[in-house]
């Protein structure tokens, strides 16, 4: 059974059209990361894209969160740092795969970690700054 993977609806706005357009980017490059997986150039060029979009938003947040004096930004900080050692273990490991069907289950992986961590990052993670930007 494939591992569930969520999508991006209004629930996850967190009240900032930048940050919510980031969010939903991120989702929308975890989607279709394997889907044009035809040759390793093509994975390693989606993957490397995935990486630094992920960075940027990343970095992004917590420039913003910083600006509007978040309270709780060092743990925040703290929490991307985790997803950022993940994700990276996760390329790393996609990289390293010999055969097709390595590199086929590991995408799956990133897919399924990528979206079930946004997913659940924003609903109780980023959902908590929501009052910081809309204030």
């Amino acid at each position: 059974m494939a591992p569930k993977v969520f999508r991006w609806d209004e629930s996850l706005s967190v009240g900032d059209k930048t940050l919510d357009d980031q969010h939903k980017q991120l989702f929308s490059l975890a989607q279709v990361i394997d889907e044009g997986a035809v040759n390793l150039d093509l994975i390693r060029s989606s993957l490397e894209c995935l990486l630094n979009f992920a960075e940027q938003h990343l970095a992004h947040e917590e420039n913003e969160l910083a600006r509007v004096g978040y309270r709780d930004l060092d743990l925040h900080k703290k929490i991307h740092n985790e997803f950022r050692k993940q994700l990276n273990l996760l390329v790393k490991k996609a990289n390293l795969s010999m055969s097709e069907v390595q590199i086929m289950e590991v995408m799956e992986e990133i897919k399924s970690f990528v979206t079930c961590w946004l997913y659940q990052h924003i609903k109780s993670v980023d959902s908590q700054y929501k009052s910081y930007l809309t204030s």
